[in-house]
């Protein structure tokens, strides 16, 4: 598999001339990142290679399997599953290997493009953004949280480096669950549906489940009273983070809270699972079959991408329009008649979008969008590189996704001060597939 890059962006519909790199993620342990903005979209395309000190064949192999496990859930999840009125649960995260040399192309193309400009014309505020790319790979010197040594081995690595280039579509943003708790049990409801259209048959009677939740968390808890992690593991730098990120004060119940967590997330916490569902497969009448499906086997909080939307889509002629913008002229707008509309006018001379209020003429203009007030969300799920199911022979059982969910959903929750208990979770999870 060694596809171009250029081949891929008409794949998913994005225009070349739009697409800019937008930041470096170099604090990976396994995986760099290179991230592209198109127009004005955030994270519309994840652009992947293997960090230092990482296989290449081992790299290749695990992304040779996540673009199979991509087609099969853009197949499937693509055009979404209505959750509710105003929330969807899709997957259109396509994605493909691509040749060292076409990945190289774009970038020496892409760094010769204009700027990008946006203008808000509406809430009288003025705002304007200009989206200039980052160079490769002198933008690297802009990366956050490295050392500037660590930049200059980094670089010197990015211009040696021949291999293959992972690229996907991306979730068109960097909220997750730990951003919206409020949608918490509808990302439990996108679990199921995920679950129900992947193969699954049959659930295990409730109370098995709350019984095998209950000894996987005080596993977890054992261990984590006892663990430290070695300094310059994966994990340690994962904890790290996870303590600036949550626990600036090194409250040690938090601590400990994180630690669960990691566990939760990596190779011990996996094993641990692994065990106590193999003792209790042996208790079950049925095949095990009836009860596997399609696994993501790493569903924790950050791995369900949410996307806020405070517009609806009334024409959509061209395909520029940068959510985060639009949703921040309607903030400042504030509270307004849904049936107020808007303008998005794309400039082609001057590769701009101009945001105005609607005009009759706008109707059927090949550059103009029109968007309305309206409230919506869209849940996708990412990082699948783990996942298994694709064909009946691998699948696994439901219950690996929905312990490892429920449980990080608790702890996370509990981090934040306000626990959402696991058995909340699983309850609410089969009450959606017993409708």
């Amino acid at each position: 598999m060694n596809n171009n890059f250029f081949d891929f962006l008409n794949l998913i519909g994005f225009d070349k001339s739009q697409t800019r790199i937008e930041k470096y993620r170099l604090d990976g342990t396994s995986n760099y990142l290179i991230s592209l903005k198109h127009s004005f979209i955030t994270w519309a395309v994840a652009i992947r290679l293997p960090a230092m000190g990482t296989e290449y064949t081992k790299f290749e192999k695990e992304k040779i399997r996540a673009v199979d496990t991509a087609k099969f859930l853009v197949e499937h999840f693509a055009k979404g599953f209505a959750l509710s009125e105003n929330v969807t649960f899709r997957f259109e995260g396509n994605s493909t290997l691509a040749s060292f040399e076409s990945v190289m192309e774009f970038f020496s193309f892409q760094n010769d493009l204009l700027p990008l400009i946006e203008i808000d014309d509406i809430t009288g505020g003025k705002m304007q953004e200009t989206v200039a790319s980052q160079s490769f790979p002198d933008g690297i010197d802009k990366a956050k949280n490295i050392s500037e040594e660590k930049k200059k081995q980094i670089k010197k690595y990015l211009l040696e480096y021949t291999g293959d280039f992972f690229v996907s579509k991306g979730a068109p943003a960097s909220e997750t669950l730990d951003d919206y708790w409020e949608k918490v049990f509808d990302v439990t409801h996108a679990l199921s549906v995920l679950h129900a259209n992947s193969g699954l048959k049959l659930l295990i009677p409730l109370d098995n489940i709350l019984t095998l939740a209950k000894k996987f968390d005080d596993e977890l808890s054992k261990i984590a009273s006892v663990i430290n992690f070695s300094e310059g593991t994966s994990v340690y730098e994962s904890f790290r983070k996870h303590q600036t990120k949550r626990n600036s004060k090194e409250d040690s119940i938090i601590s400990e809270l994180i630690k669960k967590e990691m566990i939760l997330r990596t190779k011990t916490g996996k094993e641990l699972l692994s065990r106590l569902v193999s003792q209790f497969e042996k208790t079950l009448k049925e095949d095990k079959s009836h009860y596997s499906c399609f696994t993501h086997n790493d569903p924790h909080c950050e791995n369900f991408i949410i996307v806020k939307y405070l517009y609806n889509i009334k024409q959509n002629n061209h395909q520029y329009i940068d959510r985060e913008f639009a949703n921040e002229i309607l903030k400042k707008i504030g509270t307004i008649s849904s049936d107020t509309m808007f303008s998005i006018v794309y400039n082609k001379d001057e590769n701009s979008l101009l945001y105005r209020k609607f005009e009759s003429m706008d109707l059927g203009a090949s550059n103009v969008n029109i968007i309305f007030p309206g409230t919506r969300y869209d849940i996708h799920l990412i990082d699948i590189d783990d996942a298994t199911g694709i064909t009946e022979n691998e699948q696994k059982m439901y219950i690996y996704d929905l312990l490892i969910y429920a449980l990080s959903v608790q702890n996370i929750s509990a981090i934040k001060d306000g626990k959402i208990k696991a058995f909340d979770i699983i309850r609410a999870y089969y009450k959606y597939l017993e409708k």
